[in-house]
């Protein structure tokens, strides 16, 4: 089969592709890897309760990290979830190259799959919040996020509040309901000393004291 073909006929195949190449944990061959680069655009017209239902298969496999790195490689990711896309890039501190926030989440969503079942709600919604927990760094300003030196006491307070900006973006998150408060509280700690809001103890969510990195 031709997979120009069958991807154009059905773009939701792209994300069953992937799924599987998760699921099964096999690599998808080099042809079928350029047709799904060169048919992404084409997902815009599958609906968004399909496209979530085969996120959710994704996420729920034992190393999701494999699908969401395929998304990535062939652009799909770009238009079904941007803002985890632009994550990519590397965050410093202290003067040193720190992370790449695309793979910091992607290692995060890694390790709560290794701690979580593959098929229940409650995994479904960590896996999620896990992925999501970041997502607010993509309103702090590039010069801040990306600077090779110190942060000044000013721009820490501004960094410090990616946390806040994840909350209004998953304000109108849908898929899964109180993802925003999840994740608003991912960088508070137990004995009061996080931020953004210095919660201590159980006043911290559940889920967000076991994404809290």
């Amino acid at each position: 089969l031709d997979p120009d073909i069958t991807f154009s006929d059905d773009p939701l195949r792209m994300m069953r592709c992937i799924r599987f190449s998760t699921q099964l944990n096999f690599r998808i061959e080099d042809t079928t890897q350029l047709a799904l680069c060169r048919n992404a655009e084409r997902i815009k017209i599958i609906s968004q309760e399909r496209i979530i239902d085969e996120l959710n298969k994704i996420i729920l496999s034992p190393v999701p990290s494999i699908g969401f790195i395929e998304l990535e490689r062939c652009g799909l990711l770009d238009i079904i979830l941007p803002e985890i896309a632009a994550l990519r890039g590397t965050e410093s501190r202290n003067g040193k190259a720190h992370k790449d926030n695309f793979f910091h989440t992607l290692e995060v969503l890694d390790n709560i799959a290794q701690v979580t079942e593959n098929n229940t709600e409650d995994s479904l919604f960590l896996r999620w919040a896990a992925l999501l927990h970041d997502i607010g760094k993509i309103g702090i300003p590039d010069r801040i996020l990306n600077k090779p030196t110190r942060l000044t006491d000013e721009e820490w307070e501004i960094m410090q509040k990616h946390p806040i900006y994840s909350g209004e973006i998953l304000k109108e998150f849908t898929a899964i309901s109180d993802m925003a408060s999840a994740v608003k509280y991912h960088h508070e700690w137990y004995d009061g000393t996080g931020y953004p809001y210095k919660l201590k103890g159980e006043e911290i969510p559940f889920v967000s004291r076991i994404i809290t990195v």
